[in-house]
C-alpha cells in the first residue's frame, strides 16, 4: 500500500509540474497610430492573440497577407482582436487614404478629390523577442 501511494505521489508531482510549466497563450497589443503600427514587429507564439487598437485619425482596415484575414473596419478606439496559429502568413497592412474633397472651384466637378494613399506595414514573428 505505502509503495502505490509513493507511485501516485510521483505521478501527481511530475504532472504538477509539467501543467505549470506548460506555455499560457497572451496577448499582445498592437496600436494603428498616423503613420504606422506600434510595435511595428510583434513577437508571438501560435496560440497568443494580437490586440489591434485604433489610435489613428482614420478608420483603418487591417489585412493579412494575402487577403487571409481582415479586421473590418475600425473606427477611432476600435480593436480587433485576431488569433495567431502557425499557418498564417505573418505580415498585415493597413491602407490609409488621406485627403480634401474639392472645393467646388467653379468647374462643377463637385466629386473629384486630392487624395493620397499610404500603407502600414508590420508583421509578426516566432522568433524570440529582442532582449
Amino acid at each position: 500500500m505505502l509503495i502505490s501511494f509513493r507511485k501516485g505521489a510521483l505521478a501527481f508531482a511530475v504532472a504538477a509540474t509539467f501543467a505549470g510549466s506548460a506555455a499560457q497563450a497572451e496577448t499582445h497589443s498592437v496600436m494603428i497610430v498616423d503613420g504606422g503600427f506600434f510595435p511595428p514587429v510583434v513577437y508571438v507564439q501560435p496560440g497568443d492573440q494580437i490586440e489591434f487598437v485604433n489610435s489613428s485619425d482614420a478608420v483603418q482596415i487591417i489585412t493579412g497577407d494575402a487577403e487571409s484575414w481582415t479586421s473590418g473596419e475600425l473606427d477611432l478606439d476600435a480593436t480587433y482582436l485576431l488569433a495567431v496559429n502557425d499557418e498564417m502568413p505573418k505580415s498585415f497592412v493597413s491602407v490609409v487614404v488621406q485627403g480634401e474633397e474639392d472645393a467646388g472651384l467653379g468647374d462643377g466637378d463637385d466629386d473629384i478629390s486630392n487624395e493620397e494613399a499610404f500603407e502600414l506595414h508590420g508583421e509578426f514573428t516566432f522568433e524570440p523577442a529582442p532582449i
